[in-house]
């Protein structure tokens, strides 16, 4: 038996909840339906993921599992000391499909727009902007239709490692 890979935050919302309705539930109490971690969609699902990066290579979410048609608030938050001009991050969810190998190559001459280049635009869902150490930014979208979407950080060189999926059901 496998289990789903929980987010630090929806590990900690696990933890701190389950003691509470146990004692609720025992003292009588009916429990209410609603989506754990932030979500009220199908089951499984969230629909708030907190990015933490630092001045290594790494994503602390490398899977995310959203309702289709949800809002969706992502945040990323660089907990490095590097700036953005040597050690930026970003998050950037692209369309089904998407060849992230050719999106990443013209990233990489959009430097001017933080590396989100432009002639790209159809194939970006959402992106945050690019940040350094100590920036954080934050962005709310409308989860795309049921399917599998990888998201990547559209920094040089940092596409590669720094990836992962976003289901939507």
């Amino acid at each position: 038996m496998t289990f789903p890979r929980l987010s630090r935050r929806a590990m900690t919302r696990l933890l701190l909840v389950s003691p509470l309705s146990s004692s609720l539930l025992g003292c009588g109490g009916e429990s209410e339906g609603g989506g754990g971690g932030g979500g009220g969609g199908a089951a499984g699902t969230e629909s708030s993921f907190a990015f933490e990066v630092g001045d290594a290579m790494a994503y602390n979410i490398t899977e995310m599992r959203v309702s289709a048609g949800a809002e969706i608030t992502v945040s990323i938050q660089h907990t490095g000391q590097m700036p953005k001009n040597a050690m930026g991050h970003n998050f950037v969810l692209l369309q089904s499909g998407t060849n992230v190998e050719a999106f990443a190559a013209k990233a990489v001459a959009a430097a001017d727009s933080e590396y989100i280049p432009a002639s790209e635009s159809a194939a970006i869902i959402a992106h945050t902007k690019l940040v350094g150490g100590g920036e954080s930014d934050e962005i709310t979208f409308t989860a795309p239709p049921a399917g599998t979407y990888e998201y990547i950080c559209s920094y040089p060189g940092h596409y590669s490692i720094m990836r992962g999926t976003l289901t939507s059901v």
